[in-house]
């Protein structure tokens, strides 16, 4: 999820903001992930971007013929996993 935030610090607090250079709803806002991946499932500017985005959030394995996960072709399928850059370790 955290490779379509970007994450900064104004005044010693974090601020999340969404990646998609579109996108305008999700700009400066405060520290909550709950919140900042809510955005994600629902921004069209971050879908037009990144296809599978709903996928990589929600940690559902994007099958190769595109049916989503348990569906014909998903065998194989990989989530891929990322580590923010704030975390030393993953």
């Amino acid at each position: 999820m955290w490779m379509y935030i970007e994450v900064t610090v104004v005044d010693g607090k974090r601020v999340l903001s969404c990646a998609a250079p579109l996108c305008t709803q999700y700009k400066g806002k405060s520290d909550n992930a709950a919140r900042a991946k809510e955005h994600l499932l629902q921004c069209a500017a971050a879908r037009a971007l990144h296809p599978d985005i709903r996928a990589d959030v929600l940690g559902v394995p994007v099958s190769v013929a595109g049916t989503g996960a348990g569906g014909a072709g998903s065998h194989g399928s990989t989530v891929r996993r990322y580590c923010p850059p704030w975390l030393l370790s993953c």
